[in-house]
């Protein structure tokens, strides 16, 4: 509104100009002062008053100039003449209706670029989000059916893995399943009746890693060619090589869980590595629990032991445990060696365990599925005691007599209301 305002104004005070100047070249001096001090510059009042000079000798037309008159009054013969010609007043109305559409093309034109370089942007935004979506798919595995079918019922604790009935150890791209009436002395490996493994008779320098999986409801027990001993819990990975390097560290990776007795060397640290977190034995025996669903746990039998996340450092005596939060920070923890240890002895014991961690126990013990359609007894601490190698239905039916939740085994899965 404001421009409008000022060209409309520009546009009139020229027409007013235009008229005003033509009459004072036959009107007094004074008169043309007063207009051209209010329509013009300073250099273009001395220009008119100069013409106006040359106007006052009584001449009503316009005298021919002289071919060797000096270039200044050459000037203002000129610039008289264009004075007193009929020159044509500007149309303001046509001037601002050009004006407008010029301007108001422009503007269609900008708006469309912008509508254009907004419609660039959401696309590109899309696309962005889209891989973002696939690229977190990627990073946290898709989602079963499985999963999708059971988080209709509530909150899914635990999640039953693909069953599989044998322990096996994998190696060099194959993959051999372990059970008591086989010997796999060919290469090295050897099981018994009570699942204990024994690696030996391996060459020197045979470094290839090899890793020894337990799946749920079995344990198993290894004896690594350093004379270290693992004891391996139900839904576990371990990976070592076949044999440790004569110099240097001896390490090996944990999934799950394992209870270690190092066969201690003082130029030798045993290093068990769970994620981010390093365990090195100083001579001791110790217990990992590393599984996803719930924090984890590194507990001190005996010996010391340190531990080591990159951001913090703990060494541990007996009878004390780090506990490791998704975050990874470490808290030192008085730890309860019964509760810790008896997976070991075969069976399930907890002192003041919410049900949460008991049902994730059992559901990975005899891979069964987990959910609570509600999140009120997530928390309830019960007392257990109980065998592992008895059927679900008796170690649930035992629960039940404890707790005051209503827990039923349908298809599979433990649903607890």
């Amino acid at each position: 509104m404001m421009f409008f305002e000022i060209f409309t104004c520009a546009c009139a005070r020229r027409k007013r100009l235009h008229a005003n100047i033509k009459t004072s070249v036959l009107n007094p001096l004074f008169m043309l002062k007063t207009q051209l001090k209010r329509y013009t510059t300073h250099t273009t009042y001395v220009i008119l008053i100069k013409v106006y000079n040359m106007t006052t000798n009584n001449e009503t037309h316009t005298p021919p100039i002289k071919e060797n008159a000096p270039s200044e009054m050459r000037q203002s013969f000129e610039i008289r003449r264009a004075l007193l010609e009929e020159a044509p007043v500007p149309d303001v109305d046509k001037a601002f209706k050009d004006f407008m559409q010029r301007n108001g093309n422009g503007q269609r034109h900008k708006r469309k670029v912008i509508k254009t370089t907004i419609a660039m942007l959401v696309a590109a935004a899309a696309c962005f989000i889209g891989l973002l979506i696939i690229t977190t798919h990627k990073n946290h595995g898709e989602v079963s059916p499985q999963h999708t079918t059971l988080a209709k019922l509530g909150n899914v604790i635990y999640e039953a893995q693909p069953n599989r009935q044998c322990i096996s150890i994998s190696f060099d791209g194959k993959t051999i399943d372990l059970n008591s009436n086989a010997s796999k002395q060919g290469e090295g490996i050897t099981i018994n009746d009570n699942n204990e493994i024994q690696v030996f008779g391996v060459s020197k320098d045979n470094h290839e890693l090899t890793t020894l999986s337990v799946p749920q409801g079995k344990q198993a027990k290894i004896m690594l060619d350093d004379g270290t001993t693992i004891w391996m819990n139900a839904d576990s990975k371990i990976t070592f090589p076949r044999h440790f390097y004569e110099n240097g560290p001896r390490e090996v990776t944990l999934e799950g869980e394992a209870c270690f007795e190092i066969a201690h060397e003082e130029n030798r640290p045993f290093i068990v590595t769970c994620g981010n977190v390093k365990t090195t034995d100083l001579g001791t025996k110790f217990n990992i629990r590393s599984y996803k669903e719930s924090p984890s746990t590194i507990t001190l039998i005996n010996g010391k032991i340190d531990v080591n996340n990159g951001k913090q450092k703990a060494v541990l005596y007996p009878e004390e445990a780090i506990s490791i939060s998704e975050k990874g920070d470490m808290n030192l923890i008085t730890a309860d060696m019964d509760v810790t240890t008896s997976w070991m002895n075969g069976l399930f014991y907890f002192d003041g365990q919410s049900l949460q961690e008991i049902l994730t126990e059992i559901g990975r013990w005899y891979n069964v599925n987990v959910v609570f359609t509600t999140n009120k007894h997530l928390n309830e601490k019960l007392h257990l005691n109980t065998e592992r190698d008895q059927d679900i239905q008796a170690v649930i039916k035992q629960i039940r007599m404890i707790c005051s939740a209503k827990i039923q085994l349908t298809n599979k899965a433990l649903i607890v209301d």
